[in-house]
């Protein structure tokens, strides 16, 4: 399970989304906490990602890869652009 933590030590640092037989090159924008509940069993958070914008990629389950070969499946939303970037918001409750 993957935690707040886990994505704060990653700020600014690079990843790669698995896309067919290219990578999309992105890198970890943000990390926010979000409201905590009664009964969550960990923090609720979001992540966005910017990735460059070709290709633009659709909401779904793509392998991230991650610092050191860390691979994870994560649900990626687009979230639009910004900056001739696209933006991809992840939201673990």
């Amino acid at each position: 399970m993957l935690h707040i933590e886990f994505f704060q030590s990653r700020l600014g640092d690079p990843v790669s989304i698995a896309h067919g037989a290219h990578d999309v090159r992105a890198c970890v924008a943000e990390v926010q906490a979000l409201e905590r509940k009664e009964g969550d069993l960990r923090q609720p958070f979001s992540v966005l990602l910017e990735a460059e914008a070709v290709p633009a990629l659709s909401q779904g389950i793509y392998t991230v890869g991650f610092d050191q070969g860390e691979l994870h499946d994560l649900y990626l939303v687009p979230a639009g652009p910004r900056d001739g970037l696209v933006l991809y918001k992840l939201v673990f409750n």
